[in-house]
């Protein structure tokens, strides 16, 4: 997760419910569980308590992250990290060039055609 459970946020749901609480994980999908959680409809001005709660991602309007989380770090700690804390391979992004492109077509129709041709021969 990006937010720290050490600090407390609030997450707006589409129907404009606000959960506030320390964030103990999020997922990729923005699946978020939170615990110690104050549940808030605005419009009828109630408040319920929690200890803990799963909020699924497609509810999720907006994240309010607190100030005292520096964002450009978090998000380069995440993109440096794998899940598990493993560091990822950093890969450069290929360009192929039409020379390049040319030569992965012409391999491709080369494994087509001895594919074709094993199956010609297996027939027979």
């Amino acid at each position: 997760a990006v937010v720290s459970t050490q600090s407390t946020g609030t997450v707006e749901l589409r129907s404009e419910i606000e959960v506030t609480g320390h964030v103990t994980h999020v997922d990729g999908a923005m699946n978020i569980n939170m615990r110690q959680v104050t549940y808030r409809v605005p419009h009828r001005r109630e408040e319920q308590h929690f200890e803990s709660m799963h909020i699924h991602g497609s509810r999720v309007r907006f994240v309010h992250i607190p100030d005292q989380i520096n964002m450009a770090r978090a998000i380069a700690k995440q993109l440096n990290t794998h899940c598990v804390g493993q560091r990822r391979e950093r890969r450069e992004p290929r360009y192929l060039g039409q020379k390049g492109m040319n030569e992965l077509v012409n391999h491709e129709k080369a494994q087509r055609a001895n594919a074709n041709r094993k199956n010609f021969i297996s027939r027979i």
